[in-house]
C-alpha cells in the first residue's frame, strides 16, 4: 500500500486527484486482488441538456493527455470499476471516506448513466465531487424531471390557464458559456394566444448562478399566438381575426412587465427536495405570472374564494369546498362546521351577472354581490338557515 502525506482541507484539485487514484488504487486491489484498468477522468461537472444527467467533461488535449483544473469551484474525479452490485455501494463508501480523512474534503459519488457492459466483464462509471455539489446536480435532475407537477399547487383560480410544456434545448457555446435554454412553457389564456416562459440556465456547475445553493434561471417572457401548427411571437403589427385585440395587448404588456421586472427570473433551493422546489415553482408563477395574464373567471374565482378567507379570518369559520363550471356559472360545494355542527351547501355565481346564490335544504336561501358573500355566509349559518349533515 502507498504512503500518502496527509493534508488539512485541501484545495488544489491535481492534488486531490493524485490522492484520489491512490485511494482506489488501494482499495480496488484489496477486493479483487488484480490489475484493474481504472480509466482514471477528471474534469469539471455538466448536466446533459437531453437526459438531465450529472456528467464529466474531462479537459482532453490533442495528445489524450489531462489538461490541469482550472476552476476549483468545479472539479470532478471519475474512474471505471467491475460492476459487481454486492459490492460497489461498499467500495464507493470505502473510498468517500478515506478520501475525507486524508484530504478534510467530504465527497459525494454517483454513477454514470453511460455504463458499458460487455458479457463477460461488466463495469460501471462511478463520478466523484464534493458531496454539496453531488446533492445539488440531484436535486437540480430531480427538479428538471418533475416541475410539470406544478398544476397540483396552482388555486383553482388559475385552473383555465392552460400549460403546454415543452423541451427546447440549444446546443452549448463551447467557445463562450454552456448556455442552453432549458424548458419553455406556454401558458394559453385563451384558445389560440398565450404567454411564452423560457427557463434558462448554464450547464457547467460553476457558471450555474448558484449562490448558497439558490440557483436562478434566467426567464424570457413572449406573448404568442398558435397558426398553421406552430407557436409564434405576438407583436402589435400582427392583425388576426379571430385574436381579440384587447386580450393581445394585455398579453404584450404583460410580458413587457415581466421582462422588465426584478423579481421575474425563477429561483429554486438546490438543498430542498425537488417536491419543495416543485412547490415553489408553482409560486412563482402563482405570484408573479399568472395575475397578469388571468381572466374574468379567474378574477371572479379569486374574488369568491377570497370572500372565504374573509369569513375564516373574521368569524373562525372554515370553509372547504370543491369549484365546478360551466358556461354560465361557477359552482363550489361547500363544507363547515359551527358549534359542533357540519353543513353543507352550495355557493353558485352567475358568470355574466356577478351575482351569488347561497343553496342549501334544497332551496336558494340568500342573494347577494361578491363582496357581500362573506357577511352573508356568516348571518345563514349563524341564523341556523342550514340543516345540519350530522
Amino acid at each position: 500500500m502507498k504512503i500518502r502525506k496527509v493534508f488539512e482541507k485541501l484545495q488544489d484539485p491535481d492534488d486531490m486527484f493524485e490522492i484520489f487514484k491512490d485511494i482506489v488504487d488501494d482499495v480496488m486491489i484489496i477486493e479483487f486482488d488484480r490489475e484493474i484498468d481504472y480509466k482514471f477522468k477528471k474534469g469539471q461537472i455538466e448536466i446533459l441538456q437531453r437526459t438531465q444527467e450529472i456528467y464529466l467533461n474531462p479537459d482532453i488535449s490533442d495528445d489524450e493527455s489531462i489538461h490541469e483544473i482550472t476552476e476549483i469551484d468545479n472539479w470532478g474525479f471519475q474512474f471505471t470499476m467491475p460492476d459487481k452490485r454486492e459490492s460497489k455501494k461498499r467500495l464507493q463508501q470505502r473510498i468517500i471516506d478515506i478520501f475525507k480523512r486524508e484530504t478534510g474534503v467530504e465527497i459525494g459519488s454517483v454513477e454514470v448513466v453511460n455504463t458499458l457492459y460487455s458479457n463477460q466483464n461488466p463495469e460501471v462509471e462511478i463520478l466523484f465531487s464534493k458531496m454539496e455539489w453531488i446533492n445539488w446536480v440531484k436535486n437540480l435532475k430531480d427538479f428538471e424531471e418533475g416541475h410539470a407537477e406544478f398544476d397540483e399547487y396552482i388555486p383553482d383560480k388559475y385552473k383555465d390557464i392552460n400549460p403546454i410544456w415543452e423541451y427546447v434545448f440549444t446546443s452549448p457555446n463551447r467557445g463562450n458559456k454552456y448556455i442552453s435554454k432549458l424548458f419553455t412553457y406556454i401558458f394559453e389564456v385563451s384558445k389560440g394566444i398565450g404567454l411564452r416562459v423560457d427557463f434558462n440556465r448554464n450547464t457547467l456547475l460553476q457558471e450555474m448562478n448558484i449562490q448558497d445553493g439558490i440557483i436562478t434561471y434566467e426567464t424570457t417572457y413572449y406573448p404568442v399566438y398558435y397558426g398553421n401548427g406552430s407557436w409564434y411571437i405576438l407583436t402589435d403589427l400582427i392583425k388576426m381575426v379571430n385574436i381579440d385585440e384587447m386580450k393581445k395587448h394585455n398579453l404584450i404588456n404583460a410580458a413587457d412587465k415581466l421582462n422588465s421586472a426584478p423579481n421575474s427570473d425563477l429561483k429554486i433551493d438546490l438543498n430542498d427536495s425537488y417536491q419543495d422546489n416543485v412547490e415553489l415553482f408553482a409560486k412563482f408563477l402563482t405570484e408573479n405570472v399568472f395575475p397578469l395574464i388571468e381572466n374574468k373567471d379567474s378574477k371572479l374565482i379569486g374574488d369568491i374564494e377570497d370572500q372565504f378567507i374573509k369569513l375564516d379570518k373574521s368569524d373562525n369559520i372554515l370553509i372547504n369546498s370543491d369549484m365546478s363550471k360551466d358556461k354560465s356559472s361557477i359552482t363550489w360545494l361547500c363544507e363547515t362546521e359551527f358549534n359542533d355542527n357540519q353543513y353543507l351547501f352550495k355557493v353558485i355565481l352567475d358568470i355574466d351577472t356577478e351575482e351569488v346564490k347561497i343553496f342549501g335544504n334544497n332551496k336558494t336561501l340568500i342573494r347577494c354581490s361578491i363582496n357581500e358573500l362573506s357577511d352573508a355566509l356568516f348571518l345563514v349559518i349563524k341564523d341556523n338557515k342550514l340543516t345540519a349533515d350530522n
